[in-house]
């Protein structure tokens, strides 16, 4: 186990020891004072930012992990990639062979056979334009596509997700989605930022708040 999962873990035994004996105090006098409750709210709270913030290291140590294994699996493919390369070029250098093979069509009297050669000229054309312009572009490839709209929740993992849900958006998938989608809208995180600094009642030194604004600042870089 890492130092520091340890000693978060560390913490989080002694304030749940600390809330036990509170309890068991209370118990063994059979009275309960206010104090009690003020007390317990606010062990009970250190105790889920605890569980927060071990959370939090949890999904980012799982993050790194991927991130090993995907660099392993580039390193693996790369290799392939340098065979299909080489297909290609030797594609390339054979396709010129090709078109000098061709063979045109012998040459037609057209007072002699008029109704065969008009039958025959589209066909022979088209052959002719397939062979001497292989590379010409199609409409679809020359017109470039619009650029696709800003998807914030596109660059959020499900986990982060299910998180931010239930931390910041009292667990409303709705009420979630309907920020996500005022974001997308803005042109900078600048702006997104003081959207969510105006209209959201969040404590922004939260780690989980922290987190949530790093993904939003990672996405419209």
């Amino acid at each position: 186990m890492r130092d520091d999962r340890k000693e978060m873990m560390e913490q989080l035994l002694h304030a749940v020891r600390q809330l036990e004996e509170k309890v068991s105090r209370a118990y063994e006098n059979e009275t309960i004072s206010f104090s009690f409750f003020n007390e317990s709210f606010d062990r009970l709270q250190h105790i889920s930012r605890l569980l927060q913030q071990l959370q939090s290291m949890q999904i980012d140590e799982l993050k790194q992990q991927m991130q090993r294994l995907v660099d392993v699996l580039s390193e693996r493919r790369e290799p392939e990639t340098k065979e299909v390369d080489a297909v290609e070029t030797r594609e390339e250098k054979v396709s010129p062979e090709r078109v000098e093979r061709v063979e045109l069509p012998g040459y037609r009297n057209p007072r002699l056979n008029e109704s065969i050669h008009a039958n025959d000229a589209k066909p022979v054309q088209e052959r002719t334009l397939k062979v001497e312009t292989p590379g010409i572009a199609s409409l679809n490839d020359v017109t470039e596509a619009p650029p696709s709209l800003l998807d914030l929740k596109r660059g959020i993992s499900l986990n982060d997700r299910f998180l931010f849900q239930r931390e910041l958006f009292h667990n409303n998938r709705e009420e979630m989605n309907g920020v996500m989608t005022r974001l997308n809208a803005f042109g900078s995180y600048e702006k997104a930022e003081e959207y969510l600094r105006e209209r959201m009642d969040w404590d922004f030194d939260q780690p989980v708040v922290q987190d949530f604004l790093r993904l939003i600042k990672k996405g419209f870089a």
